[in-house]
């Protein structure tokens, strides 16, 4: 999917203890050099609020938005 060239993000969903963290890091090494910016890690499993997902995405991307918000980010470059 990510070799398509609109795709820019992929989002990985599944029951608990099926590997979907794993897959989405090694993912993210395999791939971060065929993308300018890398690839990014954003752990989402722990927000209440469905409303602060792109928020948490801004802040792992230290886009000019997430500057805007004082919480510090909860993703990880995972593969830079």
């Amino acid at each position: 999917m990510l070799a398509e060239p609109g795709i820019r993000l992929l989002t990985v969903t599944g029951p608990a203890g099926v590997g979907k963290t794993r897959f989405a890091q090694e993912l993210g090494r395999r791939l971060a050099a065929d993308y300018t910016g890398g690839a990014y890690f954003v752990a989402l499993g722990a927000l209440a609020d469905p409303g602060r997902v792109l928020l948490e995405i801004a802040q792992s991307l230290e886009t000019p938005e997430a500057s805007r918000s004082s919480r510090r980010s909860r993703a990880a470059n995972c593969c830079s």
